[in-house]
């Protein structure tokens, strides 16, 4: 009978948790979050399901966050909408990365709160499953953006900045949510960044050698056109 009655809370307290672990920023929930999570380990069934309503949940909070971000800003338009600078590439590439690099390890401190109290859990794998899955939904609208930017008409002096950011903010943000999709979206945007600005760079050379070079001085010296470059 004791059984029955322990399956029966703990069912109880399953629904609730599911229910409300939406609600991770609240200080007053967070606790009893908390607790509850400690009491649902020794169910991995029940708490893997909590944990998958949880990524449900997160995940769509931080993609609207990303969407807000590019394209209402902040409350009361301060900051800015990102996509106000889509005509600087650095800028728009740098404020959407620097955005992601502020708002992700806020997730990681949600997580370390949710799962606080789980003492018989290697929690840090969780930690890293869960916020891999919460971080997939920004990977489209990142890399089409992107993506967008690197085929308008940039010089490779601006490709060549925008491919540093990318490297940088890749280095710093996998060390929160590495082996994620984020990860490897990053990755594969610092490579095609990195190509477009040497094929630009390469057309640009190729172009002022062939329209404006002249025969060097007597002396052998670059020509002017050369040295420009």
């Amino acid at each position: 009978y004791d059984s029955v009655l322990q399956e029966s809370a703990l069912e109880r307290l399953y629904r609730w948790t599911q229910t409300h672990c939406r609600n991770i920023e609240s200080p007053e929930m967070s606790e009893l979050l908390a607790q509850a999570m400690a009491c649902l380990q020794d169910r991995p069934v029940l708490f893997k399901y909590v944990l998958d309503e949880y990524c449900t949940s997160r995940r769509s909070v931080l993609v609207r966050a990303f969407i807000d971000a590019l394209t209402q800003g902040g409350p009361g338009g301060t900051p800015k909408p990102i996509e106000m600078h889509a005509h600087d590439p650095k800028r728009y590439v740098g404020d959407m990365l620097a955005w992601l690099h502020q708002f992700i390890p806020g997730e990681k401190e949600n997580l370390l709160t949710l799962l606080k109290g789980c003492q018989k859990l290697d929690v840090s794998e969780h930690i890293q499953q869960t916020l891999s899955n919460i971080t997939e939904g920004v990977c489209h609208p990142l890399r089409v953006r992107m993506e967008q930017i690197l085929t308008f008409e940039v010089g490779p002096i601006v490709l060549y900045g925008v491919t540093n950011l990318a490297r940088f903010y890749k280095q710093v943000i996998v060390q929160v949510v590495g082996n994620s999709l984020l990860e490897s979206t990053l990755i594969d945007l610092e490579k095609l960044c990195y190509q477009t600005f040497l094929l630009t760079l390469e057309s640009q050379v190729k172009r002022e050698l062939s329209e404006k070079a002249e025969a060097p001085p007597s002396d052998l010296s670059p020509s002017p056109q050369v040295s420009q470059l």
